[in-house]
């Protein structure tokens, strides 16, 4: 009697084995990332947001975090620090998210989802470093009739001019910009000092207003934001913190940023951003 009740225990125990191992393979898990397409380029010591939803027909356990890094001609692959999630409010499915800080090199960021079952699936979205491909000139200072400094700049290097340059042969043709009674101007502004004689011909830039603020324009490391707008204006009025848009006669398009203007006809001071 002994021997048959161990006997059957044993089938029972067998049963249960057979049924919990066909429940485990059954269990489905899967996981969509929601911003995969938005995220496949970084500029360098950027972050990047990945975000999705985890889904199981078991039970969610924990949803983690890798990232990749260059490592003797391959790559090694390390789980993100302070990322990993395992406290869920619903835990057949869930939305996740997690910032990826100071992306320096071609990456691969990988969700690992595993189950209460010990099962895991995985999802990876590679993410490539761009170059910028603006060049920036900061602290440019040019001057009206009532500064000590000149009024040319020569947008394409950052290269400011005294009134001179207009008569100069060699420095007359890189002129780009005259600066005279808070304008911006494509000609000699200063004309009206001069009996209106024009001694610049038009140079060719063209202007637009913007509404970009002071951080918009710090914040950009490309030509994303302002390489479709259209300049058309051969002067145009500043101020403090306005964040002019230009088209030089290279073809190259920028913005220039009033830090500072003194009066009409001081010191102003320029920051500059152009295409390369």
């Amino acid at each position: 009697m002994k021997k048959n009740s161990l006997f059957l225990c044993a089938i029972v125990i067998a049963v249960l084995s057979l049924f919990s191992s066909c429940k485990k393979d059954n269990v489905s898990l899967t996981i969509s990332l929601t911003n995969q397409a938005a995220k496949d380029s970084v500029y360098s010591g950027e972050s990047v947001t990945i975000a999705g939803v985890a889904n199981t027909t078991g039970k969610l356990s924990m949803i983690q975090f890798f990232r990749t890094f260059p490592y003797n001609g391959g790559e090694s692959q390390v789980e993100v620090a302070a990322t990993k999630i395992t406290s869920f409010a619903n835990t057949a499915t869930t939305d996740f998210s997690a910032v990826i800080k100071n992306i320096r090199d071609a990456t691969k960021i990988i969700v690992k989802v595993t189950d209460q079952n010990g099962q895991e699936t995985t999802s990876f979205v590679a993410v490539t470093v761009r170059n910028s491909n603006i060049l920036g000139y900061n602290n440019l200072h040019l001057g009206g009739w009532d500064s000590n400094y000149g009024s040319c700049l020569d947008v394409n290097t950052g290269n400011t001019m005294g009134g001179g340059a207009t008569t100069d042969p060699l420095l007359k043709s890189t002129i780009d910009v005259f600066f005279e009674d808070a304008k911006l101007g494509n000609i000699d502004l200063d004309s009206i000092y001069y009996n209106n004689v024009n001694r610049l011909p038009d140079t060719g830039i063209r202007y637009a207003a913007t509404t970009f603020s002071s951080a918009d324009f710090d914040a950009m490391k490309g030509d994303d934001l302002f390489k479709d707008l259209v300049a058309t204006l051969p002067i145009i009025a500043i101020k403090v913190n306005d964040v002019v848009f230009f088209k030089a006669k290279s073809g190259k398009k920028g913005l220039l940023r009033v830090s500072e203007l003194t009066s009409p006809t001081g010191d102003l001071k320029l920051d500059e951003k152009i295409q390369k």
